[in-house]
């Protein structure tokens, strides 16, 4: 068994398993016939880290393993290719020893947060390069502070856990339906038109693997709309 699988099947993450055996010598022709090999063949999208310094071989690299899936399987092992790009420093150059610029995470986490870390590197261009720079991430350490006061706010308003008509009140709103978004207040009315417009970009981007632009997207929303106009 394949020593990472259960770890692999709880946070549902599918590595492209019966091409490991290009790898790791252990692994033979055999994994195309595995069960194994049914949980995570085919699948649907192959993510790349690029840790080259040329886009070039990437292409062979994928074209082979289409090649063989079809060869040994009869399908393609996946059909979209997600190209993320280098993290590099503040003055985009490649991190190395040598130059003594690597940028710890785990440090990176101590002094801005791991949602502040998550949410700079998710706002990065497909198949772009990214520049990690203390800028960027204070900025999206900021943003995170933002979201956890606007909850507070949110939270400290709702009714009492007790008070059970107050409640049934505001479980009747439906927000999914325009003719209850139309009898609700201005105010509420136009924010909750401006999280389904939103909600329509994300899910566009999010077919498009524009995670970047998602990212950009909510940050305009919360920031500009939700906390400075309607809070």
């Amino acid at each position: 068994m394949y020593p990472g699988l259960p770890l692999l099947l709880k946070y549902k993450i599918y590595p492209m398993i019966p091409f490991d055996f290009i790898i790791h010598a252990s692994f033979t022709l055999i994994m195309f016939t595995t069960s194994m090999s049914l949980i995570f063949y085919p699948s649907i999208v192959i993510i790349l880290i690029l840790c080259l310094d040329s886009h070039d071989i990437l292409f062979f690299w994928v074209a082979r393993m289409v090649m063989m899936g079809i060869e040994f399987t009869g399908t393609v092992p996946f059909s979209f290719v997600y190209l993320h790009g280098l993290i590099r420093d503040s003055q985009g150059r490649k991190m190395s020893k040598t130059l003594g610029n690597v940028i710890d995470p785990l440090d990176t986490i101590k002094e801005y947060g791991t949602d502040a870390l998550r949410f700079t590197l998710a706002l990065g261009t497909v198949g772009q390069d990214l520049n990690l720079s203390p800028e960027r991430l204070t900025a999206n350490k900021a943003f995170t502070n933002k979201l956890w006061n606007a909850g507070k706010f949110v939270l400290q308003n709702l009714p009492d856990h007790a008070d059970s008509s107050a409640w049934e009140t505001v479980l009747a709103y439906r927000f999914d339906d325009e003719d209850s978004i139309l009898k609700l207040p201005l105010p509420e009315c136009w924010v909750i038109s401006k999280l389904h417009l939103l909600i329509d970009v994300a899910t566009a981007s999010y077919d498009k693997f524009y995670f970047g632009e998602v990212g950009r997207e909510i940050y305009d929303f919360f920031w500009s709309d939700f906390a400075d106009w309607y809070v």
